[in-house]
């Protein structure tokens, strides 16, 4: 082996000696010999184990989860770019912490074949060279980035001319393009979203390890630091993320640069940042649903693991030492983790874990600003709460977001019962295709229209009540989002455990077709009466579709399908027919007030029929009977017995 240079690395997220207020090489050899660290470091094991017995990646490798245009034409989309730098980012760490060679050498062929330009045509996204025409996209930031960092983890053991080698590849592949494209002025610098907090904030990154040995490093910082401060501004009061929940996870993005920044300046107190991002946190635990999901609102899987939004999360519990947080995380930590290394090095195993309490964090709460989200649930129990209800609001604005405002899911005991369809494999004209229109949510629509969604017509929580025993309600007003709409508003009840009540009001200023649609977890038609029964394994919902003014009430069943030519993702890759069932309920009106009643019931079970009742609609529960009324104080849910 070649001798090895002086170094002052690594600087980030770890110190090769003992300092206050950081964390030491030796220090991390320690932690991973026991308890939840053992299991992480097991995990960074199992990707250095796979890069020492195979190939290193291209962008032509086949993955689980790449489709066959992306592997065909080597584009460099999320999953590889993600794989080949886990990659370098797990033997870099275990370089550091085992002192095995095989590690070093693994790092060094993968980062040989990123810098190759016929194994990695292009550090970017064929889609988006296409679309923006720019010389850096996410992938950029996302390399440089992981790069950057496994640089400053090996230099103890590189050579000085290995060292150059590496600062010379990410100049020629990352850094130059980077600069190109901000000199023309290129979108995403400023914009506040994830990729301003990628690109800008990763090459940040790599100018904190690059400091001193490359000449631009200095200027990458300077950029990157206010620009990351500033995009903080963009949370809302109570931490909502500025874009849809299941990108949530892209504030990892600045979590990872402040707790880079914090070692680099070599400050001993905890990064302010992080302290502000504790709200953030708190707004994505109420986005977590059992059984350990994301809500699926905009664009996103339906069922997105909770790990991928959650793996930066013992980052902002060590640095505000919450336990409520470090519990959050620890509850949904799994094995399919984003990034085993990053949460290695986050992860505090002295700050002990402690569920949440009703006192503390309401089982019901509204999150007005940017996506509007409200949550209402039986309890914590992250995997079997009774029933959990989530709406929103919303506008056009909010990115990765879908023309859904007033939407409603229901979940029982940790199953789908009344469902968002998340999205697909993002197409070109995504309009088109059902996921990502008006159609593909559970909404009134008038004459078959999509809703106003941009930034300048809005729907608003007008009205929210949450009570630890009884349960939640709200009140959304989607007016704005309607063409001849004098009056749109929605009415939400759910009184605990498992009644909900949602009530559509409308008013237009012609006659036309109203429509409610509501989405199943399985194919289910209301009869002449409106009754219906929804089944998901051994939970089940028992709904019926009422109008209060006298509306004859048409009522049809039917599935999505991808229509020609609107069939295949931007890639070209044929999408699947997922066969989503439907459940419509018309009328030819100006005018509607429409109610929809559920009860949920869980494992044995049997539901039962909502029936008329003096005044109102009653249905019997494991609770006793429930009646719903409404009235001139609006939609009530309550106990039978109750006058």
């Amino acid at each position: 082996m070649s001798t090895r240079t002086g170094s002052t690395h690594p600087r980030l997220l770890l110190h090769m000696q003992h300092r206050r207020g950081f964390r030491s090489v030796a220090e991390l050899r320690d932690a991973v010999t026991h308890g939840h660290a053992r299991k992480l470091w097991t995990q960074v094991l199992e990707v250095t184990d796979e890069a020492t017995g195979t190939a290193p990646l291209t962008a032509f490798t086949p993955l689980p989860g790449r489709s066959r245009e992306n592997i065909k034409q080597g584009n460099r989309e999320y999953t590889i770019t993600n794989a080949a730098g886990n990659r370098v980012l797990a033997c870099a760490l275990a370089t550091l912490v085992t002192d095995d060679d095989r590690y070093r050498k693994a790092a060094l062929q993968q980062l040989e074949t990123l810098f190759d330009e016929n194994a990695w045509p292009e550090w970017q996204d064929i889609f988006h060279r296409n679309t923006y025409d720019l010389d850096a996209d996410l992938r950029t930031g996302m390399l440089c980035r992981d790069i950057g960092l496994a640089y400053d983890w090996l230099c103890p053991s590189l050579t000085s001319e290995e060292r150059q080698w590496i600062v010379d590849g990410l100049d020629r592949r990352g850094i130059q393009p980077y600069l190109r494209s901000v000199e023309q002025n290129a979108w995403w610098a400023n914009r506040m979203n994830n990729w301003t907090t990628c690109i800008v904030g990763g090459l940040g990154i790599c100018g904190m390890a690059l400091n001193g040995e490359h000449p631009q490093a200095e200027q990458l910082i300077e950029m990157a630091v206010p620009c990351m401060r500033k995009y903080l501004d963009q949370y809302g009061p109570e931490g909502e993320f500025n874009e849809n929940p299941a990108y949530a996870g892209s504030t990892g993005l600045p979590v990872l640069f402040f707790s880079a920044y914090r070692y680099f300046q070599g400050k001993k107190e905890n990064s302010a940042e992080l302290g502000f991002l504790r709200k953030f946190c708190v707004w994505q635990m109420y986005m977590t649903v059992p059984p350990g999901v994301t809500v699926p609102f905009g664009d996103g899987g339906p069922d997105r693991p909770a790990s991928l939004c959650a793996s930066f999360v013992p980052a902002v519990a060590a640095a505000t030492e919450d336990p409520v947080l470090q519990w959050f995380y620890l509850t949904h930590a799994d094995h399919n983790t984003r990034n085993p290394v990053l949460e290695l090095l986050y992860y505090d195993a002295t700050l002990a874990p402690e569920p949440p309490t009703v006192d503390d964090y309401p089982l019901g709460r509204a999150f007005p600003a940017h996506s509007g989200i409200v949550c209402s649930r039986t309890s914590w129990d992250p995997k079997n709460a009774a029933c959990v209800v989530v709406g929103k609001a919303g506008h056009g604005g909010v990115n990765h977001t879908h023309p859904d405002a007033g939407q409603v899911t229901v979940r029982g005991y940790g199953k789908r019962l009344i469902r968002d369809l998340g999205s697909v494999s993002y197409p070109k004209d995504k309009r088109h295709f059902y996921p990502f229109n008006t159609s593909g949510h559970n909404v009134l629509t008038f004459n078959d229209h999509e809703l106003l969604w941009d930034e300048n017509h809005r729907a608003r929580i007008v009205k929210s009540g949450f009570d630890n025993q009884q349960g939640s309600s709200w009140v959304i007003d989607t007016t704005d989002l309607y063409e001849h709409a004098k009056s749109v508003r929605r009415g939400v009840v759910h009184l605990f455990p498992g009644v909900v009540a949602v009530l559509d009001e409308a008013t237009f200023d012609r006659v036309g077709k109203i429509r409610l649609r509501w989405h199943p977890e399985t194919p289910a038609k209301p009869d002449a009466d409106g009754h219906f029964v929804i089944h998901n394994d051994t939970v089940k919902l028992s709904g019926r579709i009422v109008a209060l003014d006298g509306e004859k009430l048409q009522f049809t069943n039917g599935r999505h399908t991808f229509e020609p030519p609107y069939t295949k993702d931007r890639m070209g890759n044929p999408l699947s027919q997922r066969n989503e069932p439907y459940m419509d309920t018309v009328t030819e009106s100006k005018h509607c007030r429409i109610l929809s009643l559920f009860a949920v019931y869980g494992p044995d079970t049997e539901p039962q029929q909502w029936q008329a009742a003096d005044n109102g609609w009653q249905v019997t529960t494991n609770n006793g009977p429930v009646c719903v009324r409404v009235g001139t104080r609006g939609l009530r849910a309550e106990a039978a017995t109750r006058q």
